[in-house]
């Protein structure tokens, strides 16, 4: 089976194949972990993230364009560290918060604090669907037609 193409791999999966979805893996988990790794700079989580590039790649299967499969995971992998680093920047904002008061412009560490934990709560506050539109379309300046692709709307 290991010599089937990606494309026929998820053909087969569309089908009820569980054990393509392990040759994908092996194909391409590495590749993935290796990407994510780069872009959050820690190992341990771009593990638990490329697993659920994987978990999605399963969950998605049957919507998945074959041609593209590749790509595919490289855009969820790009997406899965992206708001990896989202939900650790503003976890990091609101903490240092407090070393920025002992600044000399106490005012000002004041209000960026507040536009941090404003931004996070409206974020917070959307559904999860828009949320995620919100966070890919306005802070990492991804294109509508990726994120639809990525989050298979139209």
């Amino acid at each position: 089976m290991r010599h089937l193409s990606d494309e026929a791999l998820i053909r087969r999966m569309k089908d009820g194949d569980i054990q393509s979805f392990d040759v994908l893996y092996r194909r391409h988990a590495a590749a993935v972990l290796t990407f994510i790794t780069r872009v959050i700079k820690d190992r341990e989580h771009a593990e638990d993230l490329t697993q659920n590039v994987f978990m999605r790649l399963f969950i998605k299967r049957k919507s998945l364009d074959s041609s593209t499969v590749k790509r595919w995971l490289f855009v969820c992998a790009r997406n899965e560290a992206i708001d990896y680093l989202r939900s650790k920047w503003a976890s990091d904002v609101t903490h240092d918060w407090i070393g920025d008061i002992a600044a000399p412009d106490m005012e000002e560490a004041i209000l960026r604090r507040d536009e941090a934990e404003a931004m996070t709560s409206v974020i917070e506050s959307l559904p999860e669907k828009r949320a995620r539109v919100l966070r890919l379309s306005k802070m990492m300046d991804v294109s509508n037609t990726d994120i639809a692709e990525e989050m298979g709307i139209s």
